[in-house]
């Protein structure tokens, strides 16, 4: 038998197949069923492919070849991610001009990949930075423009000193610059925009119609965050200003006891009194260094007090300003009210800061009934120290909202003390005698149910109570009628949550836990004209209220913030738009595209907030296209991603000089069928 020699066979027919065009794609025969897979454009970081663009890279191939073989006009195309920061990064790396270092390391890419026998068309081959492609990104930024989806603004932003470029969130880890790991800090720039979250909801609608798995559905919609609540206005004391609070339970306002602003807000200078500017600006200083992501991770709550106060709308009650790392500038409003009662990292705050604690909602389970006795009741959770036992009752098996186990339960009777009321159902029901009252909820629970005793629908109003037991003499149980339906026993206290099957007894027991925070539903209390409503509904009319009033309104707020495209980088996509001192900003007019980046010999970076585009004057010098007059390019080149947000377009018509794509074509072969690269779907192909 002749040796397989995989070099020779493997080479012979990688010609053949190139030569034959076997795996070149007619986008005019419509006579097949068309099949468009792909998996994201490799981008030029490096001299090479490495482990995980051969194993990404296989399967939408093996897609592909499998629809070939069925009979569809299959087509697998290939790119180059040629832009942005990391290759610019890899060219200082090796000592070329970034163009030099991508032509060079892109042909070693392509020899690997076709060696690997991928079945790509290479005759519609794209990179992102030729000018025959950028051309058609700026044309896209100028339709943005025009459409009021591309704006200019100064905003602080994240900078990294040593790549002397801003940074998006996602690219800042642990204090530090993905790319090059030094710290980063904040930086005020004017940048430009993308108005993505102007099709936010748009977006997320369309979400759950996708082809898509449950798990990258999910990603998305928590990247968009949407949010439903009202912004509320906190009068400042002794000042006409006012702090705008976004939130999502408008039901618990009268239990906000303290503001928090973001360390960045804008107000923070204004509001810190003599006294505290020292600690505030010290403050300032130490968590500038802070990714969003570190600055909401679980750890220790940090804070200092501005010494200003404001008012809650709701009640009037004069709270005091703090600031805290844990609020963000980039959701909502940068401030939040503080309910340390039912919110976990509030709570921990107060806890820290000795910030008074208010609750306004008490839990409630169960399905009220029009025909249901209403009575005060407790839970009492008789435990014993010696082995770390829990009484519980035994009523059969769980029907609905009966039977099951659970914890002993009663009514109070008229004036009597929930001690005295616990102490006596205990005896009544266990025979137990001799047992120690330990501590109370500090609030109550409200359960609707069905009472096997009463054979009727009941809505109680739980206080529940734990007590020791001392020893265990008994006496004989007193049951009320139809109780003898139940048995007694002792568990495990650590097997409690499995174990106990009521589950406003289970909520009752975790109540009493030294750092139990309510964060769900219930009824409200302390909430003046709003007491006894359910949740949902106070949220509409606390907010009906706030709008009457002129102190709040409805809104909707999301997570994902509008696309920052700025880099002060020199390869990358010129941003085109010249500045006058007569009109401003002025976009370059389509016929004018592509504005060509130039060729440097000096492409590093300046070490300012400028790329290096703004040292070379022969480009920066220019004329206004509106009024003829002397102008200036914009020096900031577009994030890497701009260009490879939308290249799978230009896949469907790679040639065309003339527009962008062919509507026809895209009619025909949109949308992508197969797509390999679920972390795109958070990022740039949103």
């Amino acid at each position: 038998m002749q040796r397989y020699e995989p070099l020779d066979i493997e080479t012979k027919w990688q010609k053949k197949w190139e030569t034959d065009g076997t795996y070149t794609v007619d986008f005019t025969d419509t006579s097949k069923p068309k099949y468009f897979g792909m998996s994201m454009l490799p981008g030029i970081t490096g001299s090479g492919i490495h482990i995980g663009h051969g194993r990404t890279f296989q399967f939408s191939d093996i897609k592909v070849r499998a629809k070939r073989q069925q009979g569809f006009n299959a087509y697998n195309p290939i790119g180059w991610d040629s832009f942005g920061l990391p290759v610019e990064n890899y060219a200082i790396k090796v000592g070329k001009k970034p163009r030099e270092a991508h032509d060079e390391a892109k042909e070693n890419f392509k020899t690997q990949l076709k060696r690997l026998g991928y079945s790509y068309d290479w005759t519609k081959e794209i990179s992102t930075a030729d000018p025959e492609y950028y051309k058609w990104t700026q044309w896209i930024f100028n339709k943005l423009l025009e459409h009021g989806l591309a704006y200019q603004k100064e905003s602080p932003q994240w900078w990294c000193e040593t790549d002397q470029t801003v940074l998006a969130n996602e690219q800042v880890e642990g204090g530090k610059c993905w790319r090059c790991g030094n710290v980063v800090t904040k930086k005020n720039l004017k940048q430009w925009f993308f108005k993505i979250t102007e099709y936010a909801d748009e977006i997320l609608e369309a979400t759950d119609e996708l082809d898509w798995t449950d798990m990258v559905k999910t990603m998305q919609k928590n990247w968009i965050g949407r949010s439903l609540g009202a912004e509320v206005d906190f009068q400042i004391v002794d000042s006409e200003e006012c702090i705008k609070v976004f939130t999502t339970r408008a039901d618990t306002l009268f239990g906000a006891t303290f503001i928090v602003l973001a360390p960045e807000h804008e107000l923070v200078s204004k509001l810190t009194t003599a006294e505290n500017k020292k600690s505030v600006e010290q403050y300032i200083k130490q968590t500038g260094s802070k990714s969003e992501i570190e600055r909401q991770e679980n750890k220790e709550k940090t804070g200092v007090p501005t010494g200003s106060y404001a008012t809650n709308p709701v009640n009037g009650e004069k709270i005091p300003i703090w600031i805290a790392d844990y609020v963000l500038t980039s959701y909502g409003t940068g401030a939040i009210m503080s309910v340390p009662a039912h919110d976990e990292r509030d709570n921990e705050f107060a806890k820290k800061f000795d910030l008074p604690i208010v609750q306004t909602i008490e839990p409630s389970f169960g399905e009220p009934h029009e025909d249901e006795i209403k009575k005060d009741a407790i839970i009492a959770i008789l435990k014993n120290p010696k082995n770390n036992k829990v009484l519980i009752l035994d009523w059969g098996k769980r029907q609905k909202n009966t039977g099951g186990k659970m914890f002993i339960g009663g009514g109070i009777e008229k004036d009597e003390d929930p001690i005295e009321a616990a102490k006596r159902e205990i005896t009544e029901e266990t025979g137990y005698i001799n047992f120690k009252h330990v501590k109370n909820s500090s609030s109550y629970i409200n359960n609707h149910f069905y009472s096997n005793v009463k054979d009727k629908h009941v809505v109680a109003r739980f206080l529940p109570i734990v007590f020791e037991l001392i020893d265990e003499e008994k006496t004989q149980q007193n049951l009320d009628e139809n109780e003898d339906q139940f048995s007694v026993k002792w568990v495990n206290e650590s097997e409690l949550e499995s174990i106990v099957e009521e589950p406003a007894h289970f909520h009752g027991y975790a109540m009493l836990k030294d750092d139990f925070v309510h964060v769900g539903e219930g009824l409200l209390i302390n909430s003046g004209q709003f007491d006894g409503i359910a949740s949902e509904q106070a949220r509409e009319e606390i907010v009906a209220w706030l709008e009457q009033q002129k102190l709040g309104n409805s809104k909707v707020q999301y997570k994902m913030r509008d696309w920052l495209i700025s880099r002060q980088r020199y390869w990358g996509a010129p941003i085109p738009i010249v500045y006058c001192d007569r009109d401003g900003a002025v976009p370059i007019p389509d016929k004018d595209l592509p504005v060509v980046l130039p060729d440097v010999e000096d492409y590093k970076p300046t070490g300012g907030s400028t790329s290096v585009l703004a040292s070379v004057e022969s480009w920066v010098n220019t004329t206004c296209p509106k009024c003829d007059g002397p102008a200036k390019r914009e020096t900031d080149t577009m994030d890497g991603y701009a260009c490879s947000s939308w290249y799978f377009l230009r896949y469907l018509d790679p040639a065309n000089d003339q527009q962008a794509w062919d509507t026809k074509q895209i009619k025909h072969w949109a949308p992508v069928d197969f797509y390999n690269g679920a972390d795109h779907a958070v990022a740039h192909l949103l």
